[in-house]
């Protein structure tokens, strides 16, 4: 079994800031797309990713970057290609990795602005070269589950192959709540229908995900506010918008589960 292993300093005040440069300005870009219609769905995604390329390769000029992971492969939808150099295509050895999601909620922006139900993101994180396993890649599905800091996980408590019933017990254990005061959220697919039939039989409130479940992680990752409501993230869903996760889990000492078949990791 491998492992992803854990972050490094690699995101310094220079390439942060360049990585925050690139996504704010394909971000505004793509927003003027809002509403274009379901059909222009793939023209959304190839302005979003040309663009993404084009900003990260111009704003991380004097160092050399590989994308690792990026979404849309599974879907067939226009992506920035694996083993894309980005930046500095001289140096011998790429500096780090890039996982991206060129826009999140495709689906959600090409709807009409009035069903719009919720915002769309373009997703970029710098990881260390090397620290995701080959046989890794973008097409992959992930099984994810995503809970708070304080959240009761190790050995006889909640485990990544932990059953949906026992996740909503020591969850509601552990924070002295009431099954309904814990939100699942799962992506709406046919693959985690029998997951959120059991969440709901658990007495769970489940909250099914029309499109990206990026946002549903960063919400789980979040502390849990005094007699406030406990977010989970469970269900397969992308591989990248898992990995790209990662940093903001490790930073609010939450946790991550992430299996793909042949990978299992775990963050806190």
């Amino acid at each position: 079994m491998s492992t992803i292993s854990g972050p490094s300093r690699i995101a310094t005040k220079d390439n942060s800031r360049a990585l925050i440069l690139s996504v704010a300005a394909v971000a505004a870009l793509v927003h003027r797309l809002v509403g274009v219609g379901r059909d222009k769905q793939g023209l959304i995604d190839l302005v979003g990713s040309s663009f993404l390329q084009f900003n990260l390769d111009r704003t991380l000029r004097d160092r050399g970057y590989e994308m690792r992971l990026c979404e849309g492969k599974k879907d067939g939808a226009p992506l920035i290609a694996e083993g894309t150099i980005l930046g500095n295509d001289q140096e011998d050895v790429p500096r780090g990795w890039i996982v991206a999601d060129p826009v999140e909620c495709t689906r959600e922006l090409a709807d009409k602005i009035r069903s719009n139900r919720r915002g769309s993101s373009v997703i970029a994180a710098i990881t260390p070269a090397g620290c995701i396993p080959e046989e890794l890649y973008s097409g992959c599905r992930a099984q994810k589950l995503v809970l708070p800091p304080a959240s009761p996980v190790g050995k006889g408590r909640i485990e990544a192959d932990s059953q949906p019933a026992d996740i909503v017990f020591q969850l509601s254990q552990q924070f002295s709540c009431m099954s309904s005061d814990i939100v699942v959220w799962v992506l709406d697919r046919p693959w985690n229908k029998n997951s959120i039939a059991l969440f709901q039989s658990s007495g769970a409130d489940v909250r099914p995900i029309r499109s990206g479940d990026f946002e549903a992680s960063i919400l789980a990752a979040k502390p849990v506010k005094i007699g406030g409501k406990v977010n989970v993230l469970y269900g397969i869903g992308g591989l990248p918008e898992g990995v790209a996760a990662v940093p903001y889990v490790l930073t609010t000492g939450a946790f991550l589960f992430l299996s793909t078949g042949s990978t299992q990791s775990s963050y806190r």
